[in-house]
């Protein structure tokens, strides 16, 4: 398994509310969580109601699932 480059690493999400849920951020990630949900459009919708028009988005998976993108 590869090493970390960077050992200050944060994870972006934590907390079991947001497995197997869409999360977006502000896209300079200076902001904390905008918007999440199950539904990709619906978070966009949101992200956008909180005036973030383009929202950086990350799905989290549910604990002890793996996704290779």
């Amino acid at each position: 398994m590869a090493k970390m480059a960077n050992k200050k690493c944060k994870r972006l999400v934590s907390g079991q509310q947001y497995q197997g849920k869409y999360v977006a951020f502000t896209s300079s990630g200076r902001k904390s969580i905008v918007a999440s949900g199950s539904n990709l459009n619906t978070v966009v919708k949101k992200a956008q109601q909180h005036g973030v028009d383009a929202p950086a988005i990350v799905f989290v998976p549910k604990r002890g699932v793996t996704c290779l993108y």
